[in-house]
């Protein structure tokens, strides 16, 4: 089970207190994830609002308001809302896999990974 909170209180958020005295209390290993507030490939409806203003940038052609809210309503309809939140779900918790196996995998070898090649996907500094 993993739970998630996206508000910060204070330098530790409160339901790591809540959760490290839940587990004691109930026997349980429940791991706590903290997510960045608007990380577009971590939050559902950053990826839902992303697709649905792809959509309205294609195919906009006459700017008005009640043109854009035509569109985005289109673009629900064509996914369906089930489908339309299930998919950014999958999506979603796909990703957050990726980055709990580096953890891991950083935790395994203590940041010391001989198969690397010592290049940060990230890094775009040249």
């Amino acid at each position: 089970m993993c739970l998630t909170l996206y508000e910060k209180r204070a330098k530790r958020y409160v339901f790591q207190d809540w959760l490290k005295e839940f587990n004691a209390q109930n026997g349980t290993d429940i791991k706590g994830l903290v997510l960045p507030v608007a990380h577009p490939r971590l939050n559902p409806i950053e990826m839902c609002w992303g697709n649905a203003k792809n959509h309205v940038a294609r195919s906009c052609h006459n700017f008005t308001m009640d043109g854009v809210i035509g569109l985005f309503k289109e673009q629900i309809a064509a996914q369906g809302r089930e489908n339309f939140w299930k998919k950014s779900y999958v999506k979603m918790v796909e990703e957050m896999n990726l980055y709990i196996r580096a953890d891991e995998k950083i935790l395994e070898t203590g940041g010391n990974d001989d198969s690397d090649d010592g290049e940060d996907p990230d890094d775009h500094s040249e």
